[in-house]
Formats: C-alpha cells, sequence, structure tokens
C-alpha cells in the first residue's frame, strides 16, 4: 500500500507491536501473528478499499482481492473484484473484475461480470461480460462479447 505522510506524522513498528484491524463489519479482530510481524485479515468480508491517488502512476500488473478505485494511472493488467476508474482515473492495460465502473479511459480489454461505461469515459478495447451497460455520451471503440462467464475465460 502506498501512503503520503510528513516525517513528523511517520510511525515505525517493530515486530513486538500489536497492530489491530478491524474488518468492514466494524467488529474489531485480533491481528494474526506470523513472521514476527502483525498480518492482516484478507477474509474477502473483511478487505478494504483500495484507493490509487490521482498523483500515482503504476508501471507493472497490479492485483487486489477487494475493491479499487482509480484516480490516478496504472500501465499494465489489473484483476480485482470490483473496479471504479475516475474521471481522473486511466487504465492502459487489461481489466478482470466482477463489476467495473469506468468514468474514465481505458486503452484495452476489459472483462467483467458486470460493466458500465458513464458518459465521461473514453475506452478503447473489447468488452467481454455478462452484463454492459453504456451511456449516451461514451467514447466507446470496440466490440462487445457476451460470455457467460468472462472471469474464467480471462483467467485462463
Amino acid at each position: 500500500m502506498f501512503t503520503r505522510s510528513d516525517d513528523k506524522d511517520r510511525v515505525s513498528l517493530s515486530p513486538q507491536d500489536n497492530v489491530p484491524t478491524a474488518p468492514a463489519s466494524g467488529n474489531p479482530a485480533p491481528p494474526k501473528r506470523g513472521g514476527g510481524l502483525a498480518q492482516l485479515n484478507t477474509e474477502p468480508d473483511n478487505l478494504g478499499a483500495t484507493v490509487i491517488s490521482e498523483d500515482l502512476t503504476i508501471i507493472g500488473n497490479v492485483r487486489s482481492k477487494g475493491k479499487v478505485t482509480l484516480d490516478g494511472t496504472i500501465q499494465g493488467d489489473l484483476h480485482c473484484a470490483s473496479l471504479v476508474v475516475s474521471n481522473k482515473g486511466e487504465i492502459i492495460g487489461g481489466i478482470v473484475a466482477n463489476e467495473v465502473v469506468i468514468h474514465g479511459r481505458v486503452v484495452g480489454s476489459i472483462y467483467g461480470n458486470s460493466v458500465e461505461l458513464l458518459a465521461s469515459a473514453d475506452v478503447h478495447g473489447d468488452i467481454f461480460h455478462r452484463g454492459v451497460g453504456i451511456e449516451r455520451g461514451t467514447k466507446y471503440d470496440g466490440t462487445l462479447k457476451y460470455l457467460d462467464d468472462p472471469i474464467s475465460v480471462a483467467t485462463s
């Protein structure tokens, strides 16, 4: 995870520190211990959202088991459970996600069970979907292909 902070706000953790994690349900869960460091619980209902900020460019493939909101740029493929590409967001590469909502720019193929292109979207690539919605005003250049299970096709 990438974070920004001033030096005065920086916190260092030692292996002895007990770092609690709070799942999305709001019930605190004790941290899992292993290898001397506190580890996050990665059960699907405990995953948080990842936000890639506007000033961040990632060159390379990105994988997340949870939700991703993209305000920055990814030059590579993105695999996640759910994706929102904001008006400022851009992906130059493929997308594989159960749910995809595009407000920004995508150059590459999209594989998703549910794909939604909003009016501000600028998409250049093929979309393999189980359900798709395209709002009036969307810039879209590619082909649409219905698949019963687009995620399996993308990952095989």
